[in-house]
């Protein structure tokens, strides 16, 4: 309930861009309370700032605190290494640190990650991992193709 209202807080006053003080009035809970609240139902804490990216520009509450994360995720050449927690099977973990290899602009065929993978039969399964990749911006599953050009 909370959330909601202050999600629709957040769009009513998108270019006002208010504080978490503000929004925690709106919906009626001290600052330190909706942080709480916020972060444990959405699993992120309130921060925004204005920025671009490769789909176009992105809202994120404070530009200071989010400027780095969006350098290192859109600007390729800047090369930053960005520690990520993804959960998935042994299998499709294998797969999506295979998909991390590929140089940035290239592709790659189902084949040759089944072969990364050791398991040059199992292309459904590898197209099956590709599928459930949770982050495709950052771990770049749109490089796999069904067969590699000539």
């Amino acid at each position: 309930m909370y959330s909601e209202q202050a999600i629709g807080f957040l769009k009513d006053h998108l270019q006002d861009q208010p504080s978490l003080e503000e929004i925690a009035a709106h919906v009626h809970l001290s600052p330190y309370h909706f942080q709480r609240i916020f972060t444990r139902w959405a699993g992120i804490s309130i921060y925004y700032g204005s920025h671009h990216s490769p789909f176009g520009k992105y809202l994120h509450h404070n530009q200071e605190r989010t400027s780095y994360i969006a350098s290192i995720l859109f600007q390729p050449d800047s090369f930053k290494p960005l520690s990520l927690l993804v959960r998935g099977t042994n299998f499709q973990l294998k797969v999506w640190e295979a998909l991390l290899k590929i140089p940035f602009g290239g592709i790659v065929s189902y084949q040759t990650i089944a072969e990364y993978v050791k398991n040059p039969k199992g292309l459904q399964a590898v197209g099956s991992a590709i599928g459930k990749n949770p982050v495709a911006y950052l771990i770049p599953c749109h490089r796999v193709i069904k067969n590699q050009p000539c």
